[in-house]
């Protein structure tokens, strides 16, 4: 049985990668490309970080850090970090 070719078939590309390619893969360019923020996006992104800062503040105040149960986690995550091997 024959299968007759339907339409125009474009080639394989190469397996090698050309170095253009490869910085399109890792979004990065020859121009060197930017990106800047604007005030009121830093202004905003300073008053979130003040109010992180605020709560954590308060917690530690509040003695939350320094009970059993959060103790318990901060283990747990150093007991895992330091057997997971790097």
């Amino acid at each position: 049985m024959a299968i007759d070719k339907i339409g125009f078939r474009a080639p394989v590309p190469s397996v090698t990668e050309t170095a253009k390619a490869k910085e399109r893969r890792l979004g990065q360019s020859e121009g060197g490309d930017r990106i800047e923020l604007s005030k009121e996006a830093k202004s905003m992104f300073a008053a979130k970080q003040a109010k992180q800062t605020d709560e954590i503040q308060e917690k530690v105040r509040n003695g939350f850090y320094f009970s059993p149960k959060v103790t318990e986690k901060v283990v747990d995550g150093l007991i895992r970090d330091l057997k997971t091997p790097r």
